[in-house]
């Protein structure tokens, strides 16, 4: 049984729409980035709040470069700080974030209730697509940022050496038959990241091969049926340990071992009335993205409706958890915690814990 513990309610300002949330990651804090280029970080109360980009044009495009923050990760300094990885469309920042308080203080949890943010590097226009996600490695010392075609490596200990591990751009254009979801480094080692792609794929590459990726295994998530253009895309996924994975595609959650790639160990359907008219095909639903996350007993993810999932890692059984919103608004972010989990729904952020 599902308990909210908390709503944070996020009051409207002078941006409208521009305040709405477009990224969120736990990892110790709760951080929330926004359409208007703003992050906050999140205890049980908000502990600090900055703004990050701004909106900007780029002149060799000849294109605004919007502020919206597309995705956050944190590594640690080995000191009282630590350092945030936030992207927007284009460009990476990295800043340090410390609390005010002298060093001494900090380490006997004597906290002020102010924080300063530094900026140590700004990577400027190293995607020629959107960013969609940044990752850090199991050591911290790499973290990786991908685009629609590109994945890049970061070291985190020299911030001014990074190169291209992946490109997936073909000769000639109209040879494009995908592109990247996201891609994310294995919370069990730290050599081995992959990426998720429209075409229904999971590629798990390991970086002792070689200095560039090399793919080691191949994950093919196609739902075998007529639909299958449409529900193909792997928006999201996850290594829950050293040889399962877990999928999102737009209507199920699915569970490969690595090992055995040729059938899923589970497949739980999720938001199954939203697909009982086939209008839905015509719309712009089927290109939404959801994400989801797990800790060691379940996996959540939210659908069209306004529920979340609590899916069991081992059966795939799953719980249905409403969320108190009228407005039945779909849940396309989460973020984990060792006993629940983070939704965000109509700009709302809730808290859930497990009873």
């Amino acid at each position: 049984m599902w308990i909210k513990k908390k709503k944070w309610d996020l009051e409207q300002n002078t941006l409208l729409d521009k305040e709405k949330i477009c990224s969120i990651m736990y990892k110790d804090l709760l951080y929330v980035g926004h359409e208007d280029g703003f992050v906050q970080a999140y205890s049980d109360d908000l502990l600090f709040s900055f703004k990050a980009y701004d909106l900007r044009f780029d002149y060799l495009e000849s294109c605004d470069v919007l502020e919206r923050v597309t995705a956050i990760n944190r590594f640690e300094t080995g000191g009282v700080s630590h350092n945030l990885i936030i992207a927007n469309e284009r460009n990476i920042k990295i800043i340090e974030v410390r609390n005010s308080e002298s060093t001494k203080n900090i380490i006997n949890n004597n906290l002020s209730k102010t924080y300063n943010n530094t900026l140590l590097k700004e990577f400027n226009n190293i995607h020629s697509y959107m960013i969609n996600s940044v990752s850090v490695s199991k050591d911290e010392q790499v973290f990786i940022s991908s685009d629609y075609l590109v994945v890049n490596l970061w070291h985190t200990d020299r911030l001014d050496v990074g190169y291209t591990l992946l490109d997936i751009r073909p000769k000639k254009g109209d040879e494009l038959v995908f592109v990247i979801n996201v891609s994310k480094f294995s919370d069990h080692d730290s050599n081995l990241f992959g990426y998720s792609t429209t075409a229904g794929d999971i590629v798990i590459n390991d970086i002792r091969i070689s200095s560039k990726s090399e793919t080691v295994n191949t994950i093919s998530c196609k739902d075998m049926n007529h639909l299958d253009g449409a529900l193909k895309s792997i928006s999201d996924f996850n290594f829950i340990d050293q040889n399962l994975i877990c999928a999102r595609n737009l209507n199920s959650i699915l569970m490969f071992d690595a090992r055995n790639t040729t059938k899923e160990i589970f497949k739980t359907e999720i938001g199954e009335n939203l697909f009982k008219s086939p209008d839905v095909f015509d719309t712009e639903a089927v290109y939404e993205k959801f994400k989801m996350c797990n800790n060691d007993k379940y996996i959540f993810t939210g659908d069209f409706e306004g529920n979340m999932y609590a899916i069991d890692v081992k059966n795939g059984e799953r719980e249905v958890i409403g969320i108190e919103d009228d407005l039945k608004n779909k849940i396309k972010l989460v973020a984990c915690k060792e006993n629940g989990f983070y939704c965000v729904q109509n700009n709302n952020i809730y808290e859930y814990n497990q009873k």
